[in-house]
């Protein structure tokens, strides 16, 4: 937490998706835009720019971790 008024120099921040992979393109998946929604406006609500959102994109990093080790009855033609 922020002391002294000061703000933080960044934002941890954790993102899961039931959609990871197929259907990614689905209203909860991956692909959706509700993340890039929700941290541009995170950055415009701590009085960032353009800028500092480019930067905020720049110095990202993302970890995934997939949990399905087996093959998917249903979807066995999106196994890799």
């Amino acid at each position: 937490a922020a002391t002294g008024g000061t703000q933080p120099s960044f934002v941890p921040v954790l993102a899961a998706f039931d959609h990871e992979e197929v259907g990614s393109g689905s209203e909860t998946g991956a692909q959706s835009p509700l993340l890039e929604r929700i941290l541009s406006r995170s950055v415009s609500a701590r009085g960032g720019s353009d800028e500092d959102w480019s930067r905020a994109l720049a110095g990202a990093f993302c970890v995934s971790a997939d949990m399905a080790h087996a093959v998917h009855p249903n979807y066995a033609e999106r196994h890799d």
